[in-house]
């Protein structure tokens, strides 16, 4: 079996998936490593519609929609309007098996799913990748690893100083458990410990299983451990708590098939390219800390990445300077909506309703560039135009990140 190709990809996620379906259709030699198995991996993403026209190879797996979005905090809560833009559920191991199929029409893509990667190092210009089924060479990697970026933290600088939130979800396998099956539900306040308050989430998955999720904040290098403890009693809170809202029927008791960890990276990674390697999706920080997506996010950047990847090949230079198209064209096409902007922005008016936020919508409405900008940076905007207090953009951003 050869052991040399143009490219080798760590992740099967989105941005794997979308890196080496776009680098096999271009004629490259292509290794995808995935720990997981591909065909059993349950876990899932809400997304829009935009998402599944420019991405119709993922029409295959969508497993429910939503037309509404249900908030609960520690004080208040509220629904979303019903909208014509409706939410997408979709499944992760449906997905796979659908790139997977197109990829092997190209029979230039090599996959090896249930192999860990080990380690990286560089060597005569190449990249030597050792994983738990070998050693292989490869001219460029891509980390495509999910938020701790093991790979770049073989290759380039650690990236120490960064905060995730740690995510804990468990899936519920019970038929017609829940009570809406068009809603999906976030909270944010309502379970505490001493870590303070989490984030949870609801996903109506399907009539046949749901997803209950709940996050809070993890510094880089900060013990897991007592986090996750942590998140396992604030689970059990907001399944309580979501009982006695009514979402979940009574009777029905937590019967999950599968439980998973993971994290959302809250600041992007200042780096995302170097000598022979490129960084995409969740490793680079591309998904949003705000809405949570990283579906769409993940195939997007992976497409720019493997434009950078077949022009390095072509030219036969795999260095940082002929990787830098990479993040230069991430910069000139960012990808910032993800289509919740409209919806975000509405629920925020109807209950931010003060003259300095009504100032800022016709700002938003004004300029696109303003209402695509992450949350962070249109709270920054606020307070730098002295149009609101600090207590009252700290409010926004609990909103935003709820969102």
């Amino acid at each position: 079996m050869i052991n040399e190709y143009d490219v080798i990809i760590v992740g099967a996620g989105p941005a794997g998936l979308s890196t080496a379906f776009e680098c096999s259709k271009a004629g490259l030699a292509v290794l995808l490593i995935e720990e997981s198995d591909l065909i059993e991996t349950e876990k899932s993403w809400g997304t829009f519609p935009s998402t599944i026209n420019n991405y119709p190879l993922i029409k295959k797996a969508i497993t429910n929609t939503a037309n509404r979005l249900k908030f609960y905090g520690a004080k208040e809560s509220f629904d979303s309007d019903p909208t014509p833009i409706k939410g997408y559920f979709i499944e992760q191991s449906l997905m796979n098996n659908a790139y997977r199929a197109e990829i092997n029409k190209f029979k230039n893509c090599r996959i090896l799913d249930k192999t860990l990667y080990q380690k990286a190092k560089r060597k005569n210009g190449y990249v030597e990748v050792q994983t738990s089924q070998g050693m292989f060479t490869g001219k460029i990697i891509v980390d495509a690893s999910g938020s701790y970026s093991v790979v770049a933290n073989d290759l380039m600088m650690p990236d120490k100083k960064f905060w995730l939130f740690m995510c804990y979800f468990l899936r519920i396998h019970k038929k017609d458990a829940l009570n809406d099956y068009g809603c999906v539900v976030y909270s944010h306040g309502v379970t505490k410990t001493k870590s303070g308050s989490a984030a949870g989430a609801l996903y109506p998955n399907s009539k046949d299983y749901f997803d209950i999720g709940v996050a809070n904040y993890l510094k880089s290098g900060q013990d897991t451990g007592e986090i996750k403890i942590e998140l396992k009693e604030q689970m059990v809170n907001l399944w309580s708590f979501f009982q006695k809202q009514k979402l979940i029927k009574e009777g029905v008791k937590i019967d999950f098939k599968k439980e998973f960890y993971g994290g959302i990276r809250v600041t992007p990674r200042k780096t995302i390219c170097g000598d022979n390697i490129i960084i995409v999706g969740d490793a680079a920080g591309q998904g949003s800390p705000i809405t949570g997506e990283g579906l769409r996010t993940g195939l997007y950047y992976g497409e720019i990445a493997a434009k950078a990847i077949i022009k390095a090949i072509r030219k036969n230079s795999y260095n940082k300077a002929s990787l830098e198209l990479y993040p230069t064209l991430c910069k000139e096409k960012p990808l910032f909506g993800y289509d919740y902007g409209s919806i975000i922005q509405k629920l925020l008016r109807n209950n931010l309703a003060t003259p300095p936020f009504r100032k800022f919508q016709k700002l938003c409405n004004s300029n696109n560039r303003h209402r695509k900008k992450y949350g962070l940076t249109l709270i920054r905007t606020l307070i730098q135009n002295d149009s609101i207090s600090l207590k009252s953009a700290i409010k926004l951003l609990i909103k935003f990140y709820l969102s």
